[in-house]
């Protein structure tokens, strides 16, 4: 029998186990396997520590009665069900921590539970075979051959999971080597010290000490919680990527980027926009054991899960309204979808799918296969745009302009270009968008203007009979308000003429943003600069927008000059496009010419200026003065 001294190390661990049942329910803790596991880990251990309370609290009478001698052995056989239990419990959530569980098969899991369901069944049936134990009339319990197999098994759960924590440790954090290793050394000390000295009964106690320091360290996720969605956040969405990669786990990932409108926020005051995120968080937490849910950007949620279909209940869902108090809302979206292993090789790529530039919303909602690869390629572009102000890897090329008449050489466009040590070279049409997404357009348009000015300041174009060099502009610089002002401090300090630079924006820019560029322009020419509108004929502009702008330039697209060559409806829009223009007092420059027959016909149609591989690609700024020094001596020897 034990006495009470027994009685108060079962308490200890009762308390203890309460106590941490108590705090992980107030907490709301995840509800992953792994906390599951944890918590019937802790109800074991508790139900345990209750029987073996009961058995000493009777026990401590001397000679108890029938009836406190039927419940210390109704006690002594709970006790024995609920801690045969424990080893393999503890084995399981081990697997979970370390995420090998994900691995295991149903027959290797079945294989894996076979000693528990046999020394379970043996110890549930024990009152009709006695072969785990037996009690001698005076009440000393006698250990059968049965209890040894119980052992035996308890043995193998305990070496399995130090088996598994020697082959994962170095894929698991340090805070979780050594909450775990915490853990096994108390309840392997426990054990010992009640096996050497029968008459301390510590081992519930060090079992229950031991999940305590679990609950602190592994299961405590306060600091990765989103304080707003109580979902996990970013930190958490790294760390967890990180240890699926290192364990070669399969996952699906689903990136939600939401758009909040201004008027989200006027719906009910500022927190509305709070309130969507709360709304969406609350549809995504429905089904949240068979997934996890992190807050990744201020206004998007990632999605890790072993079911690829959970792409079809989430588009599903956000097709239907928010309930925002009494308003529904219909939130802008973008889904991004992909296969973590097959189609994503790092965490950094995954944290892309939430922080990368989208295509179009033309394009349509979801991100996923073809499309994703483009995603990860502007964000590849996005990282060596980074690597080209750093390195001072990007490169003005020029490409010259002629006349019409004499075919003399009269301008050059400056086209940009990135040596990239990692991609190779790339082209504006790649790496120009992304740019303005993310605001270094600004840095690599003030690049250009300095390279063309330190060009024109050492008198080499004047030379060769340029008259200015035309510069592309992005409306992202438009829109700063001291953009001109930026522009004229870079040319006083080269000492260059305004006149020396023709700026060119886009047709559909033109029209997109015809307030602004209006404002813009004026203040362009009042400063003695020229300007141009490139690609016409590419865009959906309103004629009257587009030509009231004050351009003196305007550029036709080289689809318009190729369409003539092959098609008689072609000639027709070129014809009564350079008429339009005529008519206008524009000046006409034609992009995109290739062959003398096109030189032939732009000149019948009384076109002012020329550009293309007829007369050179764009080529660097040596390469560019060499050809043209070349040709002027040629045709001076002629």
């Amino acid at each position: 029998m034990h006495d009470v001294n027994d009685a108060g190390f079962f308490v200890s661990a009762f308390a203890t186990c309460l106590l941490v049942i108590l705090f992980t329910l107030l907490r709301r803790q995840r509800h992953k396997p792994q906390n599951r596991m944890f918590l019937l880990l802790t109800v074991d251990i508790l139900l345990s520590a209750f029987f073996m309370m009961v058995r000493a609290f009777e026990g401590y009478h001397g000679n108890p009665s029938a009836d406190s001698f039927v419940l210390i052995e109704k006690s002594r056989y709970l006790y024995f069900v609920t801690h045969t239990a424990l080893a393999p419990l503890f084995c399981a959530y081990i697997l979970m921590v370390i995420g090998a569980a994900d691995r295991l098969n149903w027959p290797k899991r079945l294989a894996l539970a076979a000693p528990f369901i046999v020394t379970e069944l043996m110890v549930l049936t024990n009152p009709l075979h006695h072969f785990v134990y037996y009690v001698k009339p005076d009440g000393d319990h006698v250990r059968g051959m049965g209890e040894m197999f119980v052992y035996v098994a308890a043995a193998f759960y305990m070496a399995a999971g130090f088996l598994q924590l020697l082959i994962h440790w170095y894929a698991m954090t340090v805070k979780r080597r050594i909450a775990i290793s915490y853990f096994v050394t108390l309840t392997v000390l426990g054990i010992l010290i009640q096996l050497l000295f029968p008459n301390i009964r510590i081992e519930l106690l060090a079992e229950a000490v031991g999940l305590a320091g679990l609950l602190l360290s592994v299961e405590n996720e306060d600091d990765r919680i989103d304080a707003t969605t109580e979902v996990y956040n970013r930190n958490a969405l790294i760390l967890d990527l990180d240890e699926i990669f290192r364990k070669g786990m399969k996952r699906y990932a689903l990136c939600i980027r939401l758009r909040l409108r201004e008027p989200y926020l006027l719906l009910e005051g500022v927190s509305a926009s709070n309130a969507l995120l709360e709304a969406v968080s609350d549809f995504l937490k429905e089904n949240e054991v068979w997934y996890r849910i992190y807050r990744v950007t201020p206004n998007g949620f990632m999605i890790l899960s072993m079911d690829e279909g959970l792409l079809e209940v989430v588009e599903k869902r956000m097709k239907e309204p928010f309930a925002l108090g009494a308003t529904e809302v219909r939130p802008e979206y973008r889904l991004v979808y992909a296969a973590v292993q097959e189609e994503m090789s790092s965490t950094g790529e995954v944290l892309l799918m939430g922080d990368a530039a989208l295509p179009p919303v033309e394009e349509g909602l979801l991100v996923s296969g073809e499309r994703l690869k483009i995603l990860l390629r502007r964000a590849e572009a996005e990282e060596a745009l980074h690597r080209g102000l750093q390195e001072h890897s990007f490169e003005v090329f020029y490409q010259p302009v002629h006349e019409g008449r004499g075919e003399k050489l009269y301008a050059a466009e400056a086209l940009i270009r990135l040596h990239d040590s990692v991609l190779g070279e790339l082209y504006p049409d790649e790496f120009i968008p992304v740019a303005e997404q993310n605001g270094i357009i600004n840095e690599i348009g003030a690049f250009v203007v300095q390279e063309v000015c330190r060009f024109l300041q050492s008198g080499v174009p004047e030379k060769l009979g340029m008259h200015h060099i035309n510069v592309n502009l992005s409306v992202v610089q438009c829109m700063q308000e001291d953009f001109v002002l930026k522009l004229k401090e870079i040319i006083g300090h080269y000492r260059i003429r305004p006149s020396m630079l023709n700026f060119e924006i886009t047709e559909s820019v033109a029209a997109r943003d015809y307030a602004i560029l209006e404002r813009v322009i004026r203040e362009f020419k009042e400063n003695g600069f020229k300007f141009s509108m490139d690609d016409y004929g590419t865009g959906y502009s309103n004629m009257h927008s587009v030509f009231c702008l004050d351009f003196d330039v305007i550029k036709i697209d080289k689809s318009i000059l190729w369409e003539a060559e092959r098609s008689e409806r072609g000639r027709i829009i070129l014809e009564n496009s350079v008429r339009m223009i005529r008519v206008l007092k524009k000046q006409i420059l034609v992009e995109g010419v290739e062959t003398r027959a096109q030189v032939e016909l732009l000149k019948k149609l009384g076109v002012d200026y020329f550009q293309g591989y007829y007369y050179s690609r764009p080529v660097s700024r040596p390469d560019f003065v060499k050809l043209y020094q070349e040709r002027s001596e040629t045709e001076n020897d002629g």
